[in-house]
């Protein structure tokens, strides 16, 4: 005869299957409430990337609306964009950029250019269909934070009274101490505070979310690193979350890889590295303190050392997403990725609900 178990066995199971009951909503409600953003850059490898994985896409961002000096913007949706976006239910919020730094100052500091680029992003976006739009004006100066703080709020107020979404990308603002100390006013976890000209509480009280672009740790310039180490991510957010509220903070992921070959950086998309040396990439290293993977060989022109972006490393950071339950998720850019990371978002990604 088989003895009954013991009650407190029985409560025993009863406690782990009622936590993993819970796990199991836990999660259901995480990929129910976290979407995620992809950027999109017109060319053949962002078009087959789209393509392949639109059905995993809850927004889409084109990078389109180039805005000058003068205050005219340039490009727009591509239509074939916008057909695949309502086939697929992906929601289009294309960025308002600049593509030169002093460009952001041209049109702050001048109303009636401020108030043009509202009006002319806003009938651009209404034209194609967009559910809003993404600010990503970088190069802002401190003597400018004012004004780009008044901007935002601007097309905030532009773009809400239409029912339209508007959210901001933030680069991050720390940087590694050790490549000029000098210049940070500020340490914070070990890191440098670069004192950009984003007030970053002020923006986010009047958007519906921020991107915090987690990606360019290392790049042109530095010794060879990670596109985003993880504990420079992880530090950016705690940062960020001074000023900002987890549930307005989108986590910017880098996607590509970059190559240092006598201090001069490439930046490549994933499916580039099998041409750069198949014999190093089949002993690819990671780096364990900052979960990023690389590789190095001897060519015949110089040691080069590879840093990227795999499936393996975008996990990790996607993992910050249910630890400090932030909004979701903001991908750069779409043709550069791992094809293997698709099977690591599409568990956090589901279209954002409708209202």
């Amino acid at each position: 005869m088989t003895p009954f178990p013991s009650s407190r066995f029985r409560a025993g199971v009863l406690r782990i299957a009622i936590a993993v009951f819970v796990a199991s909503l836990s999660m259901a409600a995480f990929a129910a409430d976290k979407p995620g953003l992809f950027y999109y850059v017109p060319s053949d490898d962002g078009w087959e990337s789209l393509t392949a994985h639109a059905d995993k896409i809850s927004i889409l961002a084109p990078q389109v609306f180039i805005v000058d000096a003068s205050g005219q913007i340039h490009g727009d949706v591509e239509p074939r964009v916008r057909s695949l976006a309502a086939e697929h239910g992906m929601q289009l919020v294309p960025l308002l950029a600049n593509l030169q730094p002093e460009v952001a100052h041209a049109i702050l500091a001048d109303e009636a250019r401020r108030h043009q680029v509202v009006a002319e992003t806003l009938r651009l976006c209404q034209a194609s269909s967009c559910a809003g739009i993404q600010v990503d004006i970088e190069g802002v100066v401190n003597a400018d934070s004012n004004l780009f703080t008044s901007f935002v709020r601007e097309v905030a107020d532009a773009f809400h009274a239409q029912n339209l979404s508007v959210s901001v990308a933030i680069p991050s603002p720390l940087f590694k101490t050790t490549l000029s100390a000098n210049k940070y006013q500020a340490i914070f976890a070990g890191f440098g505070v670069d004192p950009a000209g984003y007030q970053l509480d002020q923006i986010a009280r009047s958007v519906d979310f921020v991107t915090l672009m987690l990606y360019g740790e290392y790049g042109q310039g530095t010794p060879p690193g990670p596109v985003a180490g993880q504990a420079w991510v992880e530090q950016s957010l705690r940062y960020v979350l001074r000023f900002v509220p987890a549930q307005k903070l989108s986590l910017g992921v880098g996607l590509w890889a970059q190559s240092w070959c006598n201090q001069q950086v490439t930046y490549r998309r994933y499916a580039e590295l099998q041409a750069l040396n198949a014999a190093a990439l089949r002993n690819v290293r990671w780096d364990n303190a900052r979960r990023s993977p690389w590789v190095e060989y001897d060519d015949k022109d110089c040691h080069t050392v590879v840093w990227f972006e795999n499936r393996r490393s975008v996990k990790e950071k996607l993992k910050l997403i249910s630890q400090y339950h932030l909004w979701g998720f903001s991908a750069w850019r779409l043709g550069q990725e791992d094809p293997e990371i698709w099977k690591e978002v599409s568990t956090v990604r589901t279209k954002p609900k409708p209202d």
